[in-house]
């Protein structure tokens, strides 16, 4: 739910902050690579880092990248929260896996995996959505450090 309700918000969110849909797109085109360098990053560190640690480090991360794009920042800074949210997203996908793995023995929930981050990607929108008050979408961001917040706090 995190990521999705950022995404799917990115642009009109972008907009409040002075940054022009151009730009919020190629922010978007950037995120997708960062997406797929998270996922060959966790794929070399994935036997090395505990899932536990791992899931809450990256609860962490989302947490704080959730409060930078809240708090009205900067291109700069709404680049670096916007990279950092594609790269832990498919980042954190094995930790996920070995969570599900160590959670039961059977090994049948793991293949729920995907399943449950594409559910929470489509309802993240959804969710954010029903804080939107007119044209101010600040709340979208806190929003998802709030979910962000509960996620890890499951672990």
């Amino acid at each position: 739910m995190f990521f999705g309700s950022v995404w799917a918000f990115l642009e009109p969110l972008g907009a409040q902050y002075g940054i022009d849909g151009r730009t919020v797109g190629l922010i978007v085109s950037a995120n997708l690579a960062l997406q797929v360098l998270g996922a060959m990053t966790a794929t070399v560190f994935e036997a090395r880092i505990d899932y536990r640690f791992a899931i809450v480090a990256i609860g962490v991360v989302a947490v704080a990248s959730s409060v930078m794009l809240a708090g009205s920042p900067g291109l700069t800074v709404f680049w670096v929260a916007a990279l950092i949210m594609g790269f832990i997203l498919l980042f954190i996908v094995p930790y996920q896996i070995r969570l599900a793995i160590t959670a039961d023995e059977t090994r049948t929930a793991v293949l729920l995996v995907p399943a449950a981050q594409l559910f929470g990607l489509a309802i993240g929108p959804v969710a954010a959505s029903l804080l939107i008050d007119g044209k101010d979408f600040r709340p979208v961001p806190e929003f998802a450090a709030w979910r962000s917040a509960r996620s890890r706090h499951r672990c």
